[in-house]
């Protein structure tokens, strides 16, 4: 029996937690024991007391969103002095055979206890790491990480002068749990106030500036001019950007009514629903301004059928056949995310072609048994060695 302790950043449930949850749900409980540190109880903490998973909080306290300052430098090192001692004991009380930090939060103490325990660790990459932080990261990778595991190529460009240390494992899915009835679309149209001949383009995830969502919001002004019977779903809400990003959010809804279109755009907030949700849609808009390092979004919609379209960065670029299986477009730019949109609505049949397309694709190469078979080799790889 090998022990496992996984590191996770995050007490609320994202892309990176449900990623971790799928792993721990395909790990062989006959052979493996994961244990999990997180920050604080929560979203997550019942979800892992659901799969009777133990976990220790350790709180790592809360930093700016996207760029650091020095305060938050400070703060994690303060916090860090204790956090090593703490993970250390865990390390040893628990017999771990190998530590998975799960988020880049956790790699700086992680790694340190995992070093001075003589453990393996492993480094689960979700995000494109640069600046200051990829100097660090590159150190701390000298000193003790035995794999970097990334979730697209983009995530792992930063990495390429490790390549025996560098594994792209692309994220997964269970694609048939996106499949909904024709029953459900109707009934979820309903509940929204959308009628059944209504074109819908929908949005997904967080209502960040770094994910374009105001990219969106101008291009539905603009498609709004021309294409009269189109409804604009924004679903999901603001996570790790506070204020800030209440203020964001807030500006965007205030334009749609300045411009008149506040009854042609619906903010659902956030929804547990998510593929009832994309039953909804006609189309699924992923159009970040930043490169996305992969997208759990997009490739839900992709299995619920529906015609993607993405910036043409990051790994959507690695996911999607450009109108094959999804379209790609120059990201940051409003003019050309119409032009597109304005293709898929004029032409439903070519937007049903490309969602079937697409939820072939995931199928084929994004699903969770392939996706587990893959996470599962690695483990053995690195706790047989």
């Amino acid at each position: 029996m090998k022990n496992i302790l996984f590191l996770e950043q995050f007490s609320n449930v994202g892309g990176g937690q449900t990623v971790l949850l799928n792993i721990i749900k395909g790990l062989d409980k006959a052979k493996i024991t994961p244990y999990v540190v997180i920050p604080a109880k929560g979203e997550f903490s019942g979800q892992l007391e659901a799969l009777s998973v133990k976990y220790y909080v350790l709180p790592i306290g809360r930093y700016s969103a996207g760029r650091k300052t020095v305060f938050d430098a400070i703060a994690y090192f303060m916090r860090s002095i204790f956090l090593i001692p703490a993970t250390i004991s865990l390390i040893r009380r628990l017999n771990i055979d190998l530590v998975y930090a799960n988020a880049p939060r956790t790699f700086i103490w992680g790694t340190v206890a995992a070093k001075i325990t003589g453990k393996p660790v492993v480094w689960h990459v979700h995000s494109i790491i640069s600046g200051f932080n990829l100097i660090i990261c590159k150190l701390l990778n000298n000193f003790a990480v035995e794999r970097i595991l990334c979730i697209s190529k983009a995530v792992a460009e930063p990495f390429k002068n490790y390549p025996k240390k560098v594994r792209v494992i692309y994220n997964a899915i269970d694609p048939d749990k996106y499949l909904c009835s024709n029953k459900d679309r109707s009934t979820i149209r309903s509940e929204l106030g959308i009628r059944p001949d209504s074109f819908v383009v929908g949005y997904v995830g967080q209502i960040a500036r770094w994910k374009g969502v105001d990219i969106l919001v101008q291009a539905a002004r603009e498609v709004l001019k021309t294409a009269a019977n189109v409804k604009f779903l924004f679903v999901g809400d603001v996570f790790y950007e506070g204020r800030k990003g209440e203020l964001f959010r807030d500006d965007l809804i205030k334009k749609t009514k300045e411009w008149n279109i506040s009854d042609k755009i619906i903010f659902t907030g956030q929804r547990n629903d998510i593929p009832r949700i994309l039953s909804a849609m006609d189309v699924l808009a992923v159009p970040s301004a930043d490169p996305e390092p992969f997208s759990l979004a997009l490739i839900e919609g992709m299995a619920a059928g529906k015609a993607v379209v993405a910036s043409s960065h990051g790994g959507p670029a690695e996911i999607i056949h450009d109108k094959v299986d999804g379209r790609l477009v120059e990201p940051k730019d409003p003019q050309k995310l119409v032009k597109v949109l304005l293709e898929l609505i004029d032409n439903k049949e070519l937007a049903i072609e490309i969602g079937a397309n697409a939820r072939k694709r995931v199928k084929a190469e994004f699903s969770l048994e392939k996706y587990r078979q893959a996470h599962s080799g690695l483990l053995k790889e690195i706790l047989s060695d």
